[in-house]
């Protein structure tokens, strides 16, 4: 066998090898239906900010894709597409079977881009000051998020920023464009074979997206959130797209989680009050799902009898105890559970469960580490879990 032939033989196994890891490291998590009941409350997982054929750059519809995400068990989607709240006027929000489908819009201001959520009519930006938007915004009752906080093109450039709620802190357009080029190509490589694997290779911390986050949460409340912005739209030749990456690919890679004290009813009205609720008031987590689902993690705090989730907030200089509890799926994971306060680790620890106490004015936050399969077949520590914060103020 000559050298060439041994090399493409070497290649094959090492490719052989990998593929095989990669299932039994990356299963297919699509079709796993996790308990949403747990301890005193509910857990719902869903994704915000997509986009459907509304917006002029992406490929499927709403009926399209709340099909997938039927038979993926997500429970909400909220649409954000570009400029437009037609699908709101065109009566696209409801419960379709076990998934609640909610629509806002994305705007593109000269500042940035903008997550507009929880409003009934659109927002028209052209000539209008942020200040402007955010009033128009607020006057609907409506959530604004910053999109692309940090993405290299598309960051928001301003300071003005009293209108938002929070941001995005993982994005899925953000991490295609930032990762680094042989991760994206082995990536490429490897969709076809096992999509899921291949997205997973594309993911990395989004180390200067959660400075930017920290920053803002050690002056103010501010909700973080991920986004897999899927498109399902790649151009190859004038007039011809292929829906890449497939909504039935991406959807699995990552969720947000709410936490509820009441299950949905079924009432379109109410359930999307309390969604956007728990939104509003932090009461999230959004996790990689596809290296195990998330759902039952927790991180609360208490104060004498009073007990609050992420995202609440509690008096400071007042002895807190504050918990967090790993998911069931952690059991079989090595994982590693870091306290955040105010952008610096104060707690490392590998136990599936860790509770500590402080009364320190600041944000508490909690990211959890496990080990992710790389191209090689070696393993990496990347972030799991990102929890919301809990805010002791003055």
């Amino acid at each position: 066998m000559n050298l060439k032939r041994k090399i493409v033989a070497g290649l094959i196994v090492l490719s052989v090898l990998f593929v095989t890891r990669v299932h039994f490291l990356v299963p297919d998590l699509s079709l796993s239906k996790p308990q949403k009941v747990q301890k005193g409350y509910y857990d719902y997982q869903g994704v915000i900010h997509f986009h459907t054929s509304y917006s002029g750059d992406a490929t499927g519809t709403f009926e399209e894709i709340a099909k997938v995400a039927n038979r993926q068990n997500v429970d909400f989607m909220i649409s954000t597409d570009h400029d437009t709240l037609q699908p709101l006027d065109d009566q696209k929000e409801g419960w379709y079977q076990n998934t609640l489908f909610l629509t806002g819009e994305e705007l593109n201001v000269k500042e940035g881009y903008l997550l507009a959520l929880d409003i009934q009519r659109h927002i028209n930006v052209s000539g209008q000051e942020i200040e402007k938007v955010f009033e128009n915004g607020a006057a609907q009752g409506g959530i604004f998020f910053l999109a692309h906080p940090n993405h290299p093109q598309w960051q928001w450039k301003s300071d003005r920023e009293e209108g938002c709620s929070g941001q995005e802190v993982l994005d899925f357009a953000d991490q295609w464009y930032t990762v680094e080029p042989m991760a994206r190509l082995t990536g490429l490589i490897y969709y076809p074979i096992n999509p899921g694997a291949g997205l997973l290779q594309l993911y990395h911390d989004p180390v200067e997206t959660l400075k930017g986050w920290d920053s803002r949460i050690s002056k103010k409340n501010f909700v973080g959130i991920f986004a897999p912005d899927f498109h399902q739209s790649v151009k190859i030749l004038k007039g011809f797209k292929i829906p890449f990456p497939a909504v039935d690919k991406i959807l699995p890679l990552a969720h947000d989680h709410i936490l509820l004290h009441s299950p949905w009813t079924g009432n379109l009205k109410q359930d999307k009050r309390d969604l956007y609720a728990a939104i509003r008031h932090g009461h999230l987590f959004f996790s990689m799902d596809i290296l195990g689902n998330a759902t039952g993690f927790l991180f609360s705090a208490r104060q004498e009898d009073q007990v609050v989730w992420m995202g609440d907030q509690l008096p400071a200089g007042v002895k807190t105890f504050f918990s967090v509890e790993l998911p069931e799926s952690a059991a079989s994971r090595k994982t590693r559970i870091r306290v955040i306060h105010d952008g610096k680790p104060i707690f490392v620890t590998e136990d599936k469960a860790f509770h500590f106490q402080s009364a320190s004015t600041g944000a508490y936050r909690i990211e959890v580490e496990t080990l992710m399969p790389t191209f090689w077949g070696n393993e990496k520590s990347v972030v799991w879990i990102y929890s919301n914060p809990i805010y002791l103020r003055q």
